[in-house]
């Protein structure tokens, strides 16, 4: 999961804010009374191409993040915020045995 946050974080510092010397970047951890998790993490910058599909994606980090929410079980959304980005990693329970 971590290495998922890390992911979305470095590829929000290099595109989001590609063309500007700072930026803010946001990341929320949720847990729902069901105990799944919700981890949010966004920034105002530019924005996603429109053609941006997160189910088909050719970048190395991107690929990493949606192989990694695949081996943890978790769904990846992405919602356009005026202005910038959120991507939200959703998790069921973690079950303990």
């Amino acid at each position: 999961i971590a290495l998922i946050v890390n992911e979305l974080i470095t590829n929000a510092a290099k595109y989001a804010y590609k063309d500007e010397t700072g930026g803010k970047i946001w990341i929320t951890v949720k847990r729902h009374s069901d105990d799944s998790i919700a981890i949010s993490v966004r920034d105002e910058g530019a924005g996603l191409p429109p053609d941006f599909n997160i189910n088909n994606v050719k970048g190395l980090g991107m690929r990493i993040v949606t192989t990694f929410a695949k081996q943890v079980n978790a769904t990846i959304d992405v919602h356009s915020r005026e202005p910038g980005t959120e991507f939200v990693l959703s998790m069921p329970p973690i079950i303990e045995s």
